[in-house]
């Protein structure tokens, strides 16, 4: 496509949005949709014991959130069995643990060999089987 073409295909573009939008657009025109509702509840009411709903998972990061009958809680890769390469979880997804602890707040040392991070979560689930 020409330069030419290209510039008169957006000029007639702008017009007929200019079009859409000279007319009547407010509040009272807005289509009124359903509320959103999740697939499932977040909460942790009617979680079994030692089972947890993942909320996110950061695959690239290799850790996430999941919702523990105690609350939110952290979940690392390296706390998954079987350990495969990379560990995919999906939202909503129910995983069993064996024990909610709290998590490293500080940073480990630059020569210790843990890779944890410093997190701001109150809870990290252990021993996750999927």
């Amino acid at each position: 496509m020409e330069e030419e073409e290209q510039i008169l295909l957006l000029r007639s573009l702008g017009k007929d949005l200019k079009q859409l939008f000279a007319g009547e657009v407010g509040i009272g025109n807005l289509v009124r949709g359903k509320r959103y509702q999740p697939e499932f509840e977040s909460s942790s009411h009617d979680l079994a014991p030692n089972t947890a709903r993942v909320i996110w998972w950061n695959a690239a990061q290799g850790f996430g959130m999941v919702m523990t009958p105690e609350g939110p809680a952290r979940l690392h890769w390296s706390q998954v069995t079987p350990r495969d390469r990379i560990v995919f979880l999906e939202h909503g997804q129910l995983v069993k643990y064996t024990a909610v602890r709290t998590p490293v707040v500080k940073k480990p040392p630059k020569e210790s060999a843990a890779k944890e991070r410093m997190t701001s979560f109150q809870r990290e689930v252990v021993g996750v089987h999927l």
